[in-house]
């Protein structure tokens, strides 16, 4: 990351942090119904994506945004898995989201990433946990 790409990065943290203190909704979605965390994870901004997750409060809200989905049926898992970011990918499954969810077209996020990446095999590994009988036995 060039020092550029790093100062913007501060700069749009700080722009989150100041527009989510003057009230600023995480409900909000653009022209593609999506919600803010759906973009941070698309651009990989695990910095925004972790102040969105901790602006969330209730853990009811914070599934909330996991599961929201977007015009094309995508959650900002989806956003993170297309666009390759493995930490974004990495925080949103240890917070709860879901690798199994799939969007309008029938894609897993494991599907939209790229065969042979550490992405796809985080995300397949994932679903395979959670469709093991001791993943639905609540073990």
């Amino acid at each position: 990351m060039s020092i550029f790409e790093e100062w913007t990065l501060i700069r749009a943290t700080e722009d989150y942090e100041l527009l989510l203190e003057r009230g600023a909704s995480l409900e909000s979605r653009d022209e593609e119904g999506a919600l803010p965390i759906h973009d941070a994870c698309a651009g990989g901004f695990i910095q925004i994506v972790q102040l969105l997750i901790d602006s969330a409060k209730t853990p009811e809200k914070v599934k909330h945004m996991l599961e929201t989905t977007d015009s094309e049926g995508e959650t900002p898992l989806h956003h993170a898995a297309r666009g390759e970011h493995l930490d974004v990918v990495r925080l949103l499954l240890s917070t709860g989201a879901s690798p199994k969810k799939t969007n309008n077209f029938g894609k897993t996020p494991a599907e939209l990433s790229d065969k042979g990446t550490d992405v796809r095999g985080v995300l397949e590994a994932a679903e395979a946990e959670a469709t093991s009988p001791d993943a639905t036995d609540g073990k």
